[in-house]
């Protein structure tokens, strides 16, 4: 396994059990709580998706490729992603989700995934 993986996995792992630790330890209407939750989840989010993306997409790459390149190229394809669920979450909190907001959303993130399939 490569070095910087190990350092993603911990960081991934970090802002997961942060996030665990702020739902079941913190008031749940402290503004400032709500939103380190959402930028832990964000974090998680993320850099879960981005290592899900590069273990399936290590597979079909040239042995000559750079691994980081192909984790850089993975984490750009998680964003969209990540970013939707949390300004869902973020949107749901402020009483502003509904029907209408996530369709928009979801129309967004389509539109954000095939622009950043087409850049990598």
């Amino acid at each position: 396994m490569e070095r910087f993986l190990v350092t993603i996995i911990i960081i991934s792992i970090l802002a997961w059990g942060s996030g665990g630790y702020l739902v079941l330890f913190t008031a749940p209407y402290n503004e400032p709580v709500v939103l380190l939750f959402l930028l832990n989840i964000l974090i998680g989010l993320e850099l879960s998706l981005a290592l899900l993306i590069y273990m399936l997409r290590r597979r079909s790459r040239p042995q000559w490729y750079k691994s980081r390149d192909t984790f850089r190229e993975s984490a750009k394809l998680a964003l969209p992603p990540a970013l939707s669920a949390t300004l869902f979450l973020f949107l749901r909190y402020f009483g502003m989700a509904s029907p209408l907001n996530l369709g928009v959303l979801l129309l967004l993130l389509g539109l954000a995934e095939v622009q950043v399939i087409r850049e990598v």
